[in-house]
């Protein structure tokens, strides 16, 4: 068992060149669902209707998706999590002409049993340094 203590936060900006801020994040230390921690970072598409909205929702359904699935795996949660939140994304965009062509990047990170787990979908980075 590794012994080590997570601090982190998450702040977002948007930026000089937006009046709508399309980025959301999460951050979690403490345990979701089955993952012991989960850390997320989602940029809602600058030039699309709705990023802010895709964002928000990518967030809010994949921390849904954590709590309820019965895996165990942070790499299998991660995947399997991301192909869900991406259909729910695409059908909202078609059922509803106002995001209609959203859409958001996704980069998530789980620390267990001494690996990161890393997803990323995408042109938004994370760095492990």
């Amino acid at each position: 068992m590794n012994n080590y203590k997570i601090n982190a936060f998450g702040k977002t900006d948007v930026g000089l060149m937006r009046t709508i801020n399309q980025d959301s994040i999460f951050v979690s230390t403490k345990p979701v669902g089955k993952l012991p921690n989960l850390f997320i970072v989602a940029d809602g598409m600058g030039g699309h209707k709705a990023g802010d909205v895709a964002s928000r929702v990518a967030i809010e359904k994949f921390v849904k998706y954590a709590c309820t699935t019965h895996m165990t795996d942070p790499a299998n949660i991660l995947d399997a999590g991301i192909m869900s939140i991406n259909k729910e994304i695409y059908d909202m965009a078609n059922s509803n002409r106002d995001y209609s062509g959203m859409g958001t990047t996704f980069v998530a990170a789980v620390i267990a049993e001494g690996h990161v787990y890393i997803a990323n979908v995408g042109d938004s980075r994370l760095y492990y340094i």
